[in-house]
């Protein structure tokens, strides 16, 4: 009966996050904004929340590994998520802000890679597929986004704190709906609690192949960095409506729904490799005619990209984990992947779109084209080195 309603415990709970991520994203820059941080002060906090996911989402990774208790660590640190936000809608000042905004990040950076490492493995084992469970998270997405930007048609900017303390509530009452033993199914065989040593892991994490991965797939993730800061400001700089630039977003997230849907026969037809060589090529094609400023018509064509960019290059991500690494490490794999894609790497190239976007304007999406193609060289250098198998087998 469990494996009947897991699938649906945990679309519930990627709904609930995400909804808060389609608000965030586009508009927590905007909120930053109103409370009088300038370009640089925005830059600064952003690639700060980045930066500590460098520590926080490992750690608390490994920690999953270790302890083998996932709910209850989900359920934590959905609580902590709350109350961080709570604290950053009380405080004032850049400062302040900074340091509320960092320990936000700091307890909701883990939750994402847990909640992706049960669903993985779950998928690997036949149980549920990754993709159409993932996909509840891109549709919660969309309604966050399109939500968010019809709100603030009609509020004011503090409304954006208040659309994320909602879905953090609902992220929260969703967790304690997660079975007791979900993901364990493939994990079985791990070492029993207490006894995993980050030594154990090395192997793994320090493997070349796994080195070159994490370096395509982050360049990659990165380059949507100058995007997430300031896209919805430079937009609103040439006049589009909030609640187009709503849809705007969206429009990316429906493509990578549709991706998400048909994600079996994609890694099939192209292996988890060849996924993220073309995100690494979308993401040099998008960034490139994003930085000529379109229009809104052809926008809205672009923006279809992140079904390539983020969607193709993050599900070969997900899947190159789960077959390269041991079961018994998933969850650290998974939260050093996401250290590095959306923490070290993002937050230097967060940190760099401040100044990119206060001397160059859009065409600061330019340099975010050049870290698709780098990452995109990358990934093809280990399609030829990889041949499928674990990295503890592989040559």
């Amino acid at each position: 009966m469990m494996q009947k309603t897991l699938g649906p415990r945990l679309s519930t709970f990627y709904g609930a996050l995400f909804l808060g991520l389609g608000v965030y994203l586009p508009f927590f820059p905007v909120w930053l904004r109103a409370q009088g941080l300038d370009a640089g002060e925005i830059s600064a906090v952003l690639a700060c929340q980045m930066a500590v996911r460098i520590g926080s989402g490992p750690w608390f990774a490994f920690l999953a590994d270790r302890m083998r208790s996932r709910r209850g660590l989900l359920i934590a640190l959905s609580l902590a998520a709350l109350a961080s936000l709570c604290l950053l809608a009380v405080v004032e000042g850049f400062v302040a802000i900074l340091i509320a905004a960092i320990v936000a990040s700091a307890v909701w950076t883990p939750i994402l890679p847990l909640i992706e490492t049960l669903t993985v493995a779950e998928s690997e084992a036949g149980r549920t597929d990754y993709g159409r469970t993932r996909l509840w998270g891109s549709l919660a997405f969309i309604v966050g986004s399109i939500g968010g930007g019809y709100v603030l048609k009609g509020a004011e900017p503090g409304a954006v704190l208040w659309m994320l303390l909602a879905s953090y509530v609902l992220m929260v009452l969703t967790s304690f709906s997660l079975p007791r033993d979900a993901g364990h199914g493939t994990l079985d065989e791990a070492p029993a609690p207490g006894r995993l040593r980050f030594a154990n892991v090395l192997p793994v994490v320090g493997h070349p192949l796994f080195l070159i991965f994490l370096g395509a797939a982050s360049l990659i993730q990165a380059s949507h960095a100058f995007y997430y800061a300031f896209g919805t400001l430079h937009w609103q700089s040439l006049g589009i409506d909030d609640g187009v630039i709503g849809a705007l977003w969206s429009v990316g997230v429906i493509a990578e729904v549709v991706l998400f849907m048909v994600s079996r026969r994609a890694v099939a037809a192209v292996g988890p490799v060849g996924l993220i060589v073309l995100g690494g090529l979308g993401a040099l094609v998008r960034w490139t005619a994003t930085a000529f400023d379109p229009g809104v018509e052809w926008l809205f064509v672009v923006q279809a990209g992140h079904g390539l960019t983020f969607g193709a290059a993050h599900l070969g991500a997900m899947h190159f984990i789960a077959r390269a690494a041991p079961a018994d490490y998933h969850a650290t794999a998974q939260g050093l992947y996401g250290a590095f894609s959306g923490g070290m790497v993002m937050a230097v190239a967060m940190a760099a779109s401040g100044s990119l976007y206060a001397q160059y304007g859009g065409s600061g999406y330019l340099a975010m084209a050049a870290c698709g193609a780098a990452g995109a060289m990358l990934a093809v250098l280990l399609a030829r080195r990889w041949s499928g198998a674990g990295l503890l087998r592989a040559a």
